[in-house]
């Protein structure tokens, strides 16, 4: 699903011109530089790099959590919030929510966080996040194409997307 509409909407459009920027006269449009970008960010994306740095993301959720729950001032701090929250959204309350509560709903949302298709889901949510509005320094940045040679058809470099 998510990859379908990445093809449809990201990669597609790119492909239609692409071979054209093998041409020393190619010059995108503003258009093509905004699906550009979208696509380069999408690279960056589907890098392992970046799919790893998810993983660290998710831990760093999970270790945050695992932290409140020791903290018996946060909790009860919470579950005074929640308790007001409840109230301001007009709903009538016979009682204070309890640090109980807020501990089982942490302890289910660390657990959700550690579900087996969690990673996959929060790593295709940053993709999704990422796309939905384009990276202004990279769209706005100094645009130039390098052309290659078939002999050495690849640009290495530390930093190949430079804003």
């Amino acid at each position: 699903m998510l990859e379908s509409r990445l093809n449809r909407e990201v990669e597609q459009p790119v492909n239609l011109f692409i071979e054209h920027a093998g041409y020393r006269t190619f010059v995108p449009t503003r258009l093509q530089m905004l699906q550009l970008t979208a696509y380069m960010v999408l690279l960056w994306h589907r890098s392992r790099a970046r799919k790893a740095a998810t993983r660290v993301q998710v831990e760093i959720v999970v270790s945050s959590m695992r932290s409140l729950l020791a903290n018996d001032q946060q909790i009860a701090t919470l579950a005074a919030k929640w308790t007001l929250d409840i109230i301001a959204r007009g709903h009538p309350l016979a009682r204070t929510v309890t640090t109980e509560e807020v501990r089982e709903s942490l302890l289910k949302m660390i657990d959700d966080h550690l579900a087996d298709d969690q990673i996959q889901h929060t790593y295709a949510g940053t993709i999704e996040r990422a796309l939905s509005r384009p990276d202004d320094g990279m769209l706005n940045g100094n645009w130039e194409l390098l052309h290659t040679t078939p002999g050495e058809p690849f640009v290495i470099g530390d930093a190949p997307v430079v804003t």
